[in-house]
């Protein structure tokens, strides 16, 4: 089974630099990528119409010329994707490529709070701008009944310009936070 998945994963991220916005569009949900996938998608399939259905329509120089597009574009895609993939893991992670997120996630599903305060911490020292993490960290400390601090996090999380797109998350987090502390006392 586990061979099996590596396989998917590893055809997984084949795809995401074979398709010109793939990989930015799936990891970060980027709109850009989204229009780079699509313009591409869209040239791809006029190209293939206009050779396979009605190869009548065009010339073949035209046609040579249009295979020529798709080949530019799909060559800048994969060296855009490739790059942005690049910039993404130094921008992100400095240990050797690995994103540590999804390791303080799993850490924290499995109930193991300490090791994924620690994962969550380092990646707050190299980010400490990753609103991701810093919600997973006032979940952790909500976990380990630290509940003034979370809220102390809480409070300061809101005060922050990022943190708009997450609201109602915070606020939701908050609520609970300030009923957990209102049957304490």
């Amino acid at each position: 089974m586990m061979r099996w998945a590596r396989r998917l994963n590893g055809a997984w991220w084949l795809a995401c630099y074979v398709w010109p916005g793939l990989a930015p569009l799936w990891l970060r949900g980027s709109w850009a990528a989204l229009a780079a996938a699509a313009v591409f998608a869209l040239l791809l399939n006029i190209t293939l119409a206009a050779t396979c259905l009605w190869s009548e329509l065009l010339a073949p120089p035209m046609r040579g010329g249009m295979w020529v597009a798709v080949s530019i574009a799909w060559l800048l895609g994969v060296v855009a994707n490739c790059r942005w993939r690049g910039w993404r893991f130094d921008e992100t992670t400095p240990h050797g490529g690995r994103d540590l997120f999804p390791d303080a996630v799993g850490e924290y599903l499995r109930g193991n709070w300490i090791e994924a305060e620690n994962l969550v911490g380092r990646i707050l020292h190299q980010r400490p701008e990753d609103m991701e993490a810093r919600l997973l960290w006032v979940s952790v400390l909500r976990r380990t009944r630290r509940t003034e601090e979370a809220l102390r996090r809480l409070r300061d999380l809101n005060r922050l310009e990022s943190a708009k797109r997450w609201r109602w998350e915070i606020e939701a987090e908050m609520e609970h936070l300030e009923r957990t502390v209102q049957n304490v006392n």
